[in-house]
């Protein structure tokens, strides 16, 4: 099975490359420009955003994400069809930098607003609550432990669906935990925007600046 990667930046590599590590997956990359893009990532396959997502079971975004509601709805059109596919959003809305806030005073978050864009696809908030390095070391070693990172995932609760965009999280090395609905992708890029104000004392208005070398875990049982 391929999992089409749209984002050739460090989170879209980082996702393909352990998908690959993993043998569960095969990954193609999709983009506007597949000649520019092979040429920056020439250890992958490139071919354009369509042909890539038909080809695939899967779909990881792994593109900047606009604050705005039409720039979600943009990168859904420029998606095409996504008829039956699974998407993993990994996006955050959020407002230029050094604000770099998400949504707060809509209605909606990224997720759903994507996930209403694409009703025929089945849409997961996931990959997104942590820096680019977290997503390359899943087994710890960017938070300095050799414990397997969690990773909390929103999104359609049809249970084949469901299962394979687990499965796509788990392949990517991490320990998945299913918190419900598209709903909750408000939370899930709550926790983004906090964990990016923590990294940084010039980001947002927290004067804390913690690094990149953490991120949020599960402690103790859940009944899986």
């Amino acid at each position: 099975m391929s999992v089409a990667i749209i984002g050739s930046g460090q989170v879209g590599c980082a996702v393909a490359t352990n998908l690959v590590k993993s043998s569960k997956f095969d990954v193609i990359f999709g983009s506007r420009d597949p000649k520019k893009t092979s040429e920056k990532i020439p250890q992958f396959t490139v071919t354009s955003t369509k042909d890539a997502i038909k080809s695939a079971v899967a779909v990881v975004l792994a593109v900047p994400g606009p604050p705005d509601e039409e720039g979600i709805k943009k990168i859904a059109a420029d998606l095409g069809d996504c008829t039956g596919k699974v998407i993993l959003d990994a996006t955050n809305p959020l407002t230029p930098f050094p604000a770099l806030a998400i949504r707060w005073g809509h209605e909606k978050s990224g997720g759903e607003i994507l996930a209403q864009a694409l009703p025929t696809a089945a849409v997961y908030k996931a990959f997104n609550t942590v820096g680019a390095e977290h997503i390359a070391h899943p087994e710890g070693a960017a938070s300095g432990v050799s414990v397997q990172e969690d990773m909390l995932v929103a999104g359609d609760e049809t249970p084949d669906k469901r299962d394979l965009a687990m499965a796509v999280v788990k392949a990517a090395g991490f320990r998945p935990h299913f918190v419900g609905p598209i709903r909750y992708a408000r939370n899930l890029e709550a926790i983004a925007e906090l964990w990016i104000h923590l990294s940084a004392g010039i980001i947002g208005e927290s004067n804390e600046d913690w690094g990149r070398g953490f991120n949020f875990g599960i402690i103790g049982h859940i009944n899986e």
